[in-house]
């Protein structure tokens, strides 16, 4: 998520616009009706909230007038990165810049109540460039599946960072790096899917990696079938991959909601693992936090995997306190949406 100040000047006021870039789809009758629906698509991702039911006729019928209704006003720009015709439907995905802040003061505006409802943050990453077209085209309607849910999606572009240090990368430990790549740009999870030709036949193989702990959720391998391999029969090979990975990533994600957000905090510089285990202990005591377990260690550095209940910020504030009950002095050498790297001075 970026944040782009813009400095209006006016008599009495300042403020700032936070604007928010979503990739979404949308279905129509023509091409003109989809990117229409898709720019609402765009519109709900960010609002990311669902309508409290008791309230939920009138709410909407708001929304549909005065939001959904002028979907363009809240856009800052977009670009269509794909259509498609498929006999009388035909489907639109853009990415657009939404001007979230105008957004939500709008829906105060109205007074509307909203509760929140997080949505994981989902990364998808092609292995390879061999058959580049094809591997396009299902990278596209595996979006297109998980934009529909619901899913927030992040711009592949930065993974050109990661693809450049891959070479280098053994197979056994691409997980864990792809995980780690994963949390430097806050994605909850990360598919990676390799696409390959095997005869007439196209084949993929799936992998959802959820980045706080670098495991595998789930692996799927798919093929065209009795299909000789088209546009269409890879088009329909990515959406059947798409609904079964949401349906795995969604029943992980309600429970890991359940149980708290999971938190990667990384010290670096304790003196003695004895140490280590006295913050285990001494943070597992703490309100909201359900559970601290080290998931890797040496060289005077340890990385704990916290599951906490609470908010975000917290969260931040527990782990400080127990770093004040351990007499530590600490340098924050890097903090992003659920990890967190520290440096004890003394």
């Amino acid at each position: 998520m970026r944040y782009i100040f813009i400095i209006l000047m006016t008599i009495s006021s300042l403020f700032s616009e936070e604007i928010v870039k979503v990739i979404a789809t949308g279905l129509g009758s023509d091409t003109e009706q989809a990117k229409k629906v898709a720019l609402k698509n765009a519109i709900e991702q960010v609002i990311g909230l669902k309508i409290e039911s008791e309230t939920y006729v009138k709410n909407y019928i708001t929304l549909k007038d005065n939001i959904y209704g002028k979907s363009e006003g809240f856009i800052k720009s977009y670009k269509v990165i794909w259509t498609e015709r498929d006999k009388d439907m035909s489907s639109v995905t853009v990415e657009a810049l939404v001007l979230k802040s105008t957004l939500m003061g709008k829906i105060e505006e109205f007074g509307i109540v909203l509760s929140k409802m997080d949505q994981p943050r989902v990364l998808v990453a092609p292995l390879n460039d061999e058959n580049e077209k094809l591997s396009n085209k299902f990278y596209r309607s595996l979006v297109s599946v998980l934009s529909d849910h619901g899913f927030f999606l992040l711009d592949r572009n930065s993974l050109e960072e990661f693809y450049k240090e891959q070479k280098a990368v053994s197979y056994s430990d691409l997980n864990n790096r792809i995980a780690d790549f994963g949390l430097k740009v806050n994605a909850d999870y990360i598919i990676k899917f390799d696409f390959y030709k095997e005869g007439k036949q196209g084949v993929v193989d799936c992998e959802v990696v959820s980045t706080s702990t670098g495991k595998i959720l789930s692996s799927i391998e798919m093929d065209t079938g009795k299909k000789s391999i088209s546009r269409r029969s890879v088009s329909s090979m990515g959406k059947g991959c798409g609904e079964k990975l949401y349906k795995k990533i969604r029943a992980n994600w309600e429970l890991r909601v359940k149980n708290g957000k999971y938190y990667t905090l990384v010290i670096e510089g304790y003196r003695g693992y004895q140490s280590i285990l006295s913050f285990i202990d001494k943070l597992n005591i703490k309100d909201y936090v359900n559970s601290v377990t080290e998931i890797e260690s040496g060289s005077n550095k340890s990385t704990l995997l916290i599951i906490y209940k609470g908010k975000r910020t917290g969260f931040k504030s527990e782990v400080f306190k127990v770093f004040k009950e351990m007499n530590w002095s600490i340098r924050l050498v890097r903090s992003e949406n659920s990890r967190m790297i520290v440096k004890v001075l003394k």
